[in-house]
């Protein structure tokens, strides 16, 4: 097996970890895999978005620009940051008063 036919394994079986897993949309993974630029590139992933390098070995180059799903996402996590602040705040405010029965209700009432 020469260099380029070892390095194409590489970068196939390097596909196929990234296809199974399914930290990337697989629309996005289809559309990348479609285009042969793309597709001659190792590919890994992180938060969501498909990166490429030309290095086939950990170390990964940042050099190549990375995919990044659409931004209309059907969910945000911005109610439940509401919830974690407003009881860190009631925490805060219980600091050395009564015990945690009291912070307890104030939570669940707030």
């Amino acid at each position: 097996m020469d260099k380029h036919a070892a390095r194409d394994a590489i970068v196939e079986a390097g596909w196929q970890a990234v296809r199974d897993d399914g930290r990337v949309r697989t629309e996005l993974l289809e559309v990348a895999y479609a285009e042969p630029r793309l597709r001659q590139l190792f590919p890994w992933t992180g938060m969501m978005e498909l990166h490429f390098s030309r290095c086939t070995e950990q170390r990964w180059t940042w050099d190549i620009p990375y995919i990044q799903p659409a931004t209309d996402n059907s969910w945000s996590s911005g109610p439940v940051e509401g919830h974690i602040n407003r009881i860190k705040i009631l925490k805060r405010q219980m600091y050395g008063r009564a015990g945690f029965a009291l912070l307890r209700k104030r939570v669940l009432l707030a």
